[in-house]
C-alpha cells in the first residue's frame, strides 16, 4: 500500500470538527460545538466565522459564501435547517428553518443549494433543494423510512451539471436522478453496495465508500459509470468511512477505524497510504494538499497529495 506522507496540522478544533471544505485560499469546517471556521489552505490562524450553531453537521463554499447543515434539537428555539454566511465572515442567514427536519448532507451548484432529510424510524428520508437567495424548498428525492434500522438513510449527496447522487445506506444502494431539478425525474439503481456512505464523482464516475461496523463485510471503494455499468472494486479495507473525494486522476479516502488516509487511480490501480493514526471523517482536496477532519484528535490536517 506505500509509506504515509508527513502530515500537518491545519487547526487544532476544541470540540473536534465534522464537515469541511475547501475553495482556492482557504479551507473551511464545522466544529461539533456549533463553531463554523477556516484557516488559509498553506497555514496561517485559525478563524471564526460563526458561533452558537445547533448541531452543525456538514459544510459546501461557493464564491461568496458558506453553506452549512443545523440538526438542531426539534424545538422551535433552536430548529433543524440551512444556513449560510459570508466567507469572510458575518451575520449567517437562514435559508430554510423548520423543527420536524433532520438537515444533514448537503451540496450546491450554481444556483441552488441541495440537502438531506433524516427523518427517525419510519419517517420519510428526503433531498431537498432551495435557491441559493432563499426561496421556498422543492423536495426531489422522498424515500420511506425504515422502522426497524433507525440509521441515517441518505448518507452522501452530490450534484454534477445535470443530476443528483446519493447514497441509501439502509437499502444499500447508489441512486442517481437524471435530472437534479425536476421532482418527477426518475431515480436509477446505479449500483447495489454493501452500506454505501460516501460519494464522490468524476466527469464519467460515481465513487462510493462503503462502512461496516461488523468489520467482516467487504468495506472499500467502489466506482460505476454514471451512465451506468458494471460497478468495479477499486480498493478494500476492514472497516472504510464516508471520507471520499475526486481530484486529478485520482480518489482519496478514508479507513475511519484502520485510522488512514489513501488514494487510489480513479482507473484502478495500487493504493498509497498518505496518513495513518487517523479517524478521518471527510477530506477535501486540491492540486497540492488533501485536508481531512481527524477525529482522534480532534484536528484538521493535511498532507501533500
Amino acid at each position: 500500500m506505500g509509506g504515509a506522507c508527513t502530515i500537518e496540522l491545519v487547526a487544532d478544533t476544541p470540540s473536534g470538527a465534522y464537515g469541511i471544505a475547501i475553495d482556492d485560499a482557504f479551507v473551511y469546517w464545522v466544529e461539533v460545538d456549533g463553531v463554523i471556521a477556516r484557516a488559509p489552505k498553506p497555514g496561517g490562524p485559525r478563524q471564526v466565522l460563526v458561533t452558537g450553531e445547533s448541531q452543525p453537521q456538514f459544510i459546501a463554499v461557493d464564491a461568496a459564501n458558506v453553506y452549512w447543515t443545523v440538526i438542531g434539537d426539534g424545538t422551535a428555539a433552536r430548529p433543524s435547517g440551512v444556513r449560510k454566511a459570508p466567507k469572510a465572515g458575518g451575520q449567517p442567514i437562514d435559508l430554510l428553518t423548520d423543527p420536524s427536519l433532520q438537515a444533514w448532507e448537503i451540496a450546491v451548484d450554481d444556483a441552488f443549494v441541495y440537502w438531506s432529510d433524516e427523518g427517525a424510524g419510519n419517517a420519510l428520508h428526503r433531498v431537498f433543494r432551495i435557491p441559493k437567495q432563499g426561496g421556498a424548498a422543492t423536495a426531489l428525492v422522498m424515500l420511506a423510512g425504515d422502522a426497524q434500522n433507525d440509521k441515517d438513510k441518505i448518507t452522501s449527496i452530490a450534484v454534477d451539471a445535470t443530476s443528483l447522487y446519493f447514497c441509501d445506506h439502509v437499502a444499500s444502494a447508489i441512486y442517481r436522478k437524471a435530472d437534479k431539478n425536476d421532482p418527477q425525474s426518475a431515480l436509477v439503481k446505479l449500483a447495489g453496495a454493501m452500506t454505501p456512505d460516501g460519494i464522490a464523482l468524476s466527469a464519467d464516475d460515481v465513487f462510493w465508500t462503503s462502512f461496516s461496523d461488523a468489520g467482516s463485510d467487504p468495506s472499500g471503494l467502489y466506482k460505476a459509470p454514471k451512465a451506468g455499468g458494471a460497478p468495479v472494486t477499486l480498493a478494500t479495507s476492514l472497516q472504510a468511512t464516508n471520507a471520499v473525494s475526486v481530484f486529478g486522476g485520482e480518489v482519496f479516502w478514508g479507513a475511519f477505524y484502520d485510522g488512514t488516509v489513501n488514494r487510489t487511480p480513479t482507473s484502478g490501480g495500487a493504493t498509497t497510504r498518505i496518513a495513518s493514526g487517523q479517524n478521518p471523517v471527510r477530506i477535501g482536496v486540491d492540486a497540492r494538499w488533501v485536508f481531512w477532519t481527524n477525529q482522534a484528535n480532534r484536528s484538521v490536517m493535511r498532507a501533500v497529495r
